[in-house]
């Protein structure tokens, strides 16, 4: 872990079975982005909350706990595109993250979600996203930063929304 934190470019570590405190130490002093995969049962997120440059975290699942300690990263730029389905606290305290946050692996969104998602500040990625209700669009469409690289009301416009069709067949 000590020779990679000299790694000049952006280190992909996705295939790591296991990561101790000490390494994790280590890597963060790599000031580039840095990628940990999801084979691992018990990241140390603390020390991973520390690293100074783009984060991706590949946790299959986020709880409260293990967000509340992510959402302090400072690098600019948290990934946790593997997360497919937290609970709406979790969307809650994600919000408070400073920077782009990338949520790539979130296929629908509550409409509480939503709403905690709208008051996020800086660029939201949700290009796994399918499905939305009305009500969720509207929230999302406060957002005040961009969506997939867009305007949130344009990228809206490109969701799956199953309420426009109930109302098509009236």
């Amino acid at each position: 872990a000590k020779a990679l934190s000299n790694h000049k470019h952006k280190l992909i570590l996705e295939g790591l079975q296991s990561l101790s405190t000490e390494a994790a130490e280590e890597l963060i002093k790599h000031s580039t982005p840095l990628s940990v995969g999801s084979y691992c049962d018990d990241l140390p997120l603390e020390e991973l909350s520390r690293h100074q440059g783009k984060l991706a975290v590949g946790l299959d699942h986020l709880h409260v706990d293990e967000a509340e300690t992510l959402v302090k990263h400072q690098g600019g730029h948290l990934e946790l595109g593997c997360v497919t389905d937290p609970e709406d606290d979790v969307f809650e305290i994600l919000s408070r993250y400073e920077g782009d946050l990338i949520l790539d692996g979130i296929s629908e969104l509550s409409d509480a979600a939503a709403v905690s998602l709208s008051s996020h500040r800086g660029r939201l990625g949700l290009k796994g996203l399918q499905q939305i209700s009305n009500e969720a669009i509207e929230a999302l469409g406060k957002h005040q930063g961009l969506i997939e690289n867009q305007q949130p009301s344009d990228f809206l416009n490109t969701i799956y929304n199953p309420e426009n069709e109930e109302e098509e067949e009236d």
